[in-house]
């Protein structure tokens, strides 16, 4: 037996939090200017955030506003917006014009026939948990409160499916009010809505006890943090570089035909 783990988080992760406000940024850099060279880096603790890296751009953002559109979305709130922001090293935006890649790093990437995401089956079902909390998150009567992580284990021995399943456990934090039976049946109902549960699956529902504090409130959020998550779940190597905020001209064009 060959046991792999992966794992997900919701866009209402402190982390994925920071990742829309850099990608907010970027795209409204591209939308007025599609040559904005973009390295925009966001990090979030309570009500307050920090914009740093380098933009270089004809595009006229303003970055707070920008920000707390995200947070609006998320149901989160901005006070205070600190700005360290300067343009990008002419000897890299040199290097770039001269068909070379920006100081980001390389990604990895592949397809494969496992699901019809062509990702990998434990990386897919994890994705399809997280995006059903979205969307119980979105809902009026929800008792859950969005910030969410899910880790699904597979035996790579057996084909990729619900029974190779060996392990799911998934924490989000939830209302105050709601009992921890209550979570328990409503993700074990979302597991089951993705065909997550074999025969022989263990269920793991906030391991730790109640969660009632989560987000930025609870935790420091980075931009870049959750590359893994962000790429193939840890099925393939990463080059250490973030997508997020980052423009085109930051990936290496290497395999590029």
């Amino acid at each position: 037996m060959r046991l792999f783990s992966t794992e997900q988080v919701s866009k209402y992760h402190p982390d994925k939090y920071a990742d829309q406000i850099s990608d907010s940024i970027l795209d409204a850099c591209l939308f007025q200017d599609k040559n904005s060279r973009v390295a925009c880096e966001c990090m979030v603790k309570g009500k307050t955030v920090y914009l740093c890296g380098e933009i270089t751009t004809s595009a006229n953002i303003d970055y707070a506003k920008a920000a707390r559109r995200v947070a609006a979305k998320l149901g989160y709130e901005i006070e205070t917006v600190v700005q360290q922001i300067s343009t990008q090293s002419p000897e890299i935006a040199g290097g770039i014009l001269n068909g070379g890649a920006g100081d980001q790093g390389m990604m990895y990437g592949y397809a494969c026939n496992e699901t019809e995401s062509m990702l990998p089956f434990g990386f897919d079902l994890a994705n399809r948990i997280i995006a059903a909390i979205e969307d119980d998150v979105a809902t009026p009567e929800s008792l859950l409160l969005g910030d969410a992580k899910c880790q699904v284990t597979v035996d790579l021995d057996k084909e990729p499916n619900v029974d190779s399943v060996e392990k799911v456990l998934v924490s989000v934090c939830h209302k105050s009010e709601a009992s921890r039976d209550e979570i328990r049946r409503l993700v074990g109902a979302i597991l089951y809505g993705c065909g997550a549960i074999g025969k022989n699956t263990e269920i793991y529902v906030n391991p730790a006890g109640a969660w009632t504090l989560g987000g930025p409130a609870a935790d420091c959020g980075l931009t870049g943090r959750k590359i893994v998550c962000d790429q193939y779940g840890g099925y393939c190597g990463v080059g250490g570089g973030a997508f997020s905020g980052k423009d085109p001209g930051k990936s290496t064009r290497m395999f590029e035909k």
